[in-house]
């Protein structure tokens, strides 16, 4: 067995974080922290927008952000996913988007060529316009609402949030409530 790197002998996780990349050799990132589980599903509250807190462990361009609808909409909703920066100014988003809803699976949304910079927080966004019958279902993140706020109260330090009206994002949100106990599990996909 090889020796452990220094950095991990002197808890420089910064340099763990760029020798053994959080995302796993893939094609971009999940947008959720370690502490979250992946492993609840919601219904889709209707003109909410939902934000999720990320760091890129390395530089990378995104093209498109994915999610999983456990069960479909009833009808052909309106979606929109996004890239914010920490600071809630909106980077990249698809617009108002359909047939992505109304059948179940993994999905993906194409946004403009979005850079990211490894190390700086940016949020991923998801939101679902008016609700035509009954809402799609998403693979979401479970945690207790107080634990998306342990760093702190407000971007740039929790976790995830949303707003109501969200639909579909805008520039700047307004409204932002952090104490939030699910969010759609996103994954932003490099081009």
């Amino acid at each position: 067995m090889p020796p452990l790197p220094q950095a991990w002998l002197t808890g420089d996780w910064w340099t763990l974080s760029q020798l053994y990349d959080s995302t796993g050799g893939q094609p971009g990132m999940y947008c959720w922290d370690a502490h979250m589980s992946a492993a609840g599903t919601a219904l889709l509250v209707a003109t909410r927008g939902y934000y999720t807190r990320f760091r890129p462990t390395r530089n990378m361009t995104i093209g498109s952000i994915a999610f999983a609808v456990t069960s479909a909409a009833t009808a052909d909703d309106a979606c929109d996913v996004g890239i914010y920066d920490a600071y809630m100014n909106r980077l990249a988003s698809a617009g108002a988007t359909t047939g992505r809803l109304n059948s179940t699976g993994a999905k993906t949304i194409p946004v403009a060529a979005t850079p990211l910079t490894a190390g700086v927080i940016y949020y991923a966004a998801f939101s679902v316009g008016a609700v035509g019958g009954t809402a799609a279902q998403l693979q979401m993140t479970t945690t207790n609402g107080i634990n998306s706020m342990l760093f702190g109260s407000a971007n740039p330090f929790a976790e995830q949030g949303a707003n109501t009206p969200g639909h579909p994002l805008v520039t700047t949100p307004s409204g932002l409530v952090w104490q939030l106990t699910s969010a759609p599990c996103l994954a932003v996909r490099e081009i």
